[in-house]
């Protein structure tokens, strides 16, 4: 095992700003789902739900979109979908100060990654508002086929960076998959990004009793 410490984000309502009063999640998918069939929105609302669109890539989610879509009732080709969900989601808004956080980690030489349930298309809006490329680690759900609060994500995780559960801070808004990684026995964060300064606070405790680093 290894000694380096790691500092693990969630994407939604961490780095994402998806309950924004402006424009948020529920407002894009509404926009999706209007210039697909104004009649039909609830049926095309809860695909949004199925475990599927998170944990699915390339060609399988392809054929899922697909085979919902033909369900509905609904004639519309794949890329149509992919087009109208990039489009309306690209004006959901991003933590400023999160995002200036993770970039202030990376040049201050901190091991940092994203864990995340997240699908193939919000990973493309991602790497608009922060270089993937950068990022120590990615977890994504819908590249390991399993989602948060399941186990085996955390275990893919411990698998692939070899290190001690406690050496890893995860920060989540979400308690149900805080709990799971503390059972796995991770250093947690329960906070939204609206909680910078909580954030803060917690990553200097966790990478340095002595000293602030952000």
């Amino acid at each position: 095992m290894r000694d380096e410490k790691l500092i693990l984000f969630d994407w939604g309502h961490v780095i994402q700003d998806g309950n924004s009063v402006k424009y948020n999640l529920e407002d894009a998918r509404r926009n999706i789902c209007i210039n697909i069939d104004s009649s039909k929105i609830d049926e095309l609302l809860k695909i949004f739900d199925l475990e599927e669109f998170w944990i699915l890539n390339g060609k399988e989610l392809e054929a899922f979109i697909n085979k919902k879509l033909d369900e509905i009732g609904v004639f519309l080709s794949y890329q149509k979908f992919r087009e109208l969900y990039l489009k309306y989601n690209e004006n959901v808004p991003y933590f400023k100060e999160i995002i200036d956080l993770i970039n202030l980690l990376i040049k201050n030489n901190c091991c940092v990654g994203i864990l995340s349930n997240i699908s193939e298309f919000d990973v493309i809006q991602l790497n608009k508002h922060l270089n993937l490329d950068k990022m120590s680690y990615l977890f994504f759900s819908s590249f390991l086929k399993v989602n948060k609060p399941k186990d085996k994500i955390y275990e893919i995780v411990l698998e692939k960076t070899n290190l001690l559960p406690k050496n890893i801070l995860f920060i989540d808004n979400t308690k149900e998959n805080i709990d799971t990684a503390e059972k796995l026995g991770f250093c947690t964060c329960l906070a939204t990004g609206e909680e910078c300064d909580k954030i803060k606070q917690k990553i200097n405790r966790f990478l340095n009793e002595d000293s602030e680093v952000v």
